[in-house]
């Protein structure tokens, strides 16, 4: 991946947020912030590099190596102080950068921990915000992330909700928008869920629970159902290669911009996504965004 091109990429999206939706910053005595954009730039590098944590990608690698592209780069903790500012322009990046609806939708949810279960009792970061989840491999206490993705396996949107909020109940908010069929796990089986996305103009297809009586489905549904562990895979991998899940936060907005950040990492590198290896055409994203 360039480099060069990478930030020209992320600097022209947030100068254009910086122009229609976020307002001028004055600038204050002291040493120049780096912008927003270069901020965003060196997390996504920290996603390509694969060092096993932010830290030591830019205390071993970005201050050694990527002072000339950065000059201002400041010390490791000055970096992690001006975190906070990046995270309404990751949350309009990840909402601008999500592939298009092909009328073939996959949903799912995957918990998140944000610490182990014996310290559970203990845990403060987030204490308002995680709950008690159970999966197939047991209790998690922490988040839930709830994603869709389309049939080349790029991310249309996400939630986060607390762990032990029903798969069904972003359900709604997450399709706005979208059309024809989505492709779900029985966890997502309601006929009030599916009478209100019908209204909608989209049909949610799950598979039966045992000794429930139904409709035999269309070929091109079962064939869906059988492609529904696509999100499964990009579960695995956001988990595995982008590390989207760790306990080591210290702040609940560090820890919604790494998940963020790898979000949006994963729609821009993957060779899972259709919109990687390649950047998009910037002229047509902005063009999108306006």
């Amino acid at each position: 991946m360039d480099l060069d091109h990478l930030f020209y990429f992320v600097d022209s999206l947030c100068v254009f947020l910086d122009r229609r939706i976020f307002a001028p910053r004055s600038s204050s005595p002291g040493p120049k912030p780096l912008h927003p954009s270069e901020l965003i730039t060196l997390l996504l590098l920290h996603q390509l590099q694969q060092y096993k944590t932010f830290k030591a990608f830019y205390t071993k690698h970005a201050l050694l190596y990527l002072r000339k592209d950065f000059p201002h780069m400041p010390s490791y903790p000055c970096f992690v102080a001006q975190l906070p500012r990046v995270a309404p322009y990751l949350f309009a990046l990840s909402r601008v950068l999500c592939g298009s609806c092909t009328g073939k939708t996959f949903l799912d949810s995957t918990l998140l921990r944000v610490c182990q279960p014996v310290r559970a009792s203990r845990h403060r970061l987030f204490h308002d915000k995680a709950k008690w989840g159970k999966n197939t491999k047991g209790w998690v206490y922490g988040l839930k992330l709830h994603l869709a993705i389309n049939e080349h396996r790029v991310l249309l949107c996400y939630r986060i909700t607390p762990a032990n909020v029903d798969d069904r109940k972003p359900v709604r908010d997450m399709l706005r928008g979208l059309f024809g069929k989505v492709y779900a796990d029985k966890g997502y089986l309601s006929k009030k869920l599916s009478e209100d996305v019908r209204r909608e103009g989209i049909e949610l297809i799950t598979r039966l629970k045992k000794g429930m009586k139904g409709e035999l489905l269309l070929r091109e549904d079962a064939q869906g159902l059988y492609e529904r562990s696509k999100v499964e895979t990009v579960i695995s991998l956001l988990k595995n290669r982008y590390e989207i899940e760790h306990t080591r936060h210290r702040s609940q907005r560090n820890a919604l911009i790494h998940i963020m950040t790898a979000l949006l990492s994963y729609n821009l590198f993957s060779s899972h996504a259709s919109l990687a290896p390649e950047l998009p055409d910037i002229g047509r994203v902005l063009g999108a965004a306006a």
